[in-house]
């Protein structure tokens, strides 16, 4: 769902900078659940969606009987269809954790509380 509309061609038209030549190019995929999701080019928001869910243009048996399914946990690819892309430093960051401010693994970042991984 992109802008409260379902969405289904396999690539959104996105407002970007075009990157030309050796460089790298700082990338992060904010994903909060099925709730929402948010692609960031270099510290920008360059496109929000929520709800992703199997259908569209991708066909497939088990994709057309699961049509419509939103998907909340799965795998995580890095792809690039178009050209060469070489990938480096890629960290995964959980946003689930201790929310009690007085344990000692508190973080601010956490949006989901799992208080039972809690140390004090």
């Amino acid at each position: 769902m992109i802008d409260g509309q379902l969405y289904t061609p396999h690539c959104f038209p996105l407002v970007a900078k075009t990157y030309h030549g050796d460089q790298w190019v700082g990338v992060v995929a904010e994903v909060l659940d099925s709730e929402r999701i948010t692609h960031y080019v270099e510290g920008k928001a360059v496109v929000t969606y929520s709800k992703p869910q199997l259908g569209g243009e991708a066909k497939s048996v088990d994709f057309e009987k699961r049509a419509g399914e939103i998907l909340s946990e799965g795998h995580l690819a890095l792809q690039a269809e178009s050209a060469p892309t070489e990938f480096r430093n890629v960290e995964l960051l959980s946003l689930i954790g201790c929310m009690d401010k007085k344990a000692s693994n508190f973080k601010p970042y956490f949006v989901q509380a799992d208080n039972t991984s809690c140390k004090y």
